[in-house]
């Protein structure tokens, strides 16, 4: 049997312990209430940086498709899904222009509030040869 001495002992021992997870614990919960402001600051940050992303994907997106009119308009031709109605067979089939759009075409940014400057490369067809095709 244990004497009353060693068992008292080992009840205050984890007492003690106790009061000691209850202390860190209250010190991790001040600590946490100190910083909160600086977690809520980088939530909000956070959430503000993946609107802004998103607003310049939807940018790049919009930037893209004005740039897709842009060449539609240079090209006096239907092609692909460039298809304009004083450019089409008498089958109503889209009429390219191939002498003259043959080519690989790319515009570079001149700077804001300066229109692009269009690069292109004639193609020049060795083993396939460029033909006409309707769709019916």
């Amino acid at each position: 049997m244990r004497s009353p001495a060693l068992s008292l002992g080992g009840v205050l021992t984890d007492d003690l312990l106790e009061l000691q997870r209850l202390d860190t614990t209250a010190n991790q919960l001040a600590h946490r209430r100190q910083h909160a402001p600086e977690r809520t600051a980088a939530t909000e940050a956070g959430a503000a940086l993946a609107a802004h992303r998103r607003r310049h994907a939807a940018a790049v997106e919009r930037s893209e498709e004005l740039e897709l009119g842009i060449d539609a308009l240079e090209r006096d031709e239907s092609a692909g899904a460039h298809f304009r109605e004083e450019h089409q067979t008498p089958d109503g089939e889209a009429l390219r222009d191939d002498e003259s759009h043959a080519a690989v075409f790319a515009w570079e940014f001149q700077g804001d509030g300066h229109p692009p400057k269009l690069h292109r490369e004639q193609l020049h067809f060795e083993t396939v040869h460029l033909a006409q095709r309707s769709y019916k």
